[in-house]
């Protein structure tokens, strides 16, 4: 039995899936950049595992994410999987943004990234 959250996360594989021919395309490598770039990813696993310790207790995940790319260099997503009980929840959720670019030749990156367990008590 499915509970209510990998419902939640499932339909919203599903969606995103029904999105998959209207977003992917290929782009004009002389064509200007879009303001805001979208792309996603889903996935069902036989196990989640974060630097070799499963965080399912040895069971499927089901995970899916999204990002945004904006033109002037910033960037913003989410990703989400369910795991095993979290001090109380469910569900993990990776929110996460930021900004990149050139300067004198080289390219950088600084952002930000936040784990949240929702509904759980002392784990964010």
């Amino acid at each position: 039995m499915i509970g209510a959250m990998q419902g939640r996360i499932i339909s919203m594989m599903a969606s995103l899936a029904a999105l998959a021919p209207s977003v992917a395309h290929a782009e004009d490598s002389d064509a200007e950049k879009p303001a805001v770039a979208v792309s996603y990813n889903a996935a069902i696993v036989s196990d989640y595992r974060f630097r070799g310790l499963s965080l399912t207790d040895r069971k499927p995940a089901a995970q899916a994410g999204i990002d945004l790319a904006f033109r002037d260099g910033f960037y913003l997503g989410t990703w989400t999987s369910n795991v095993a009980n979290t001090g109380g929840s469910h569900v993990e959720v990776d929110l996460y943004g930021g900004y990149g670019g050139s300067f004198l030749g080289f390219d950088y990156t600084a952002g930000a990234l936040g784990y949240v367990y929702p509904d759980s008590k002392g784990v964010n």
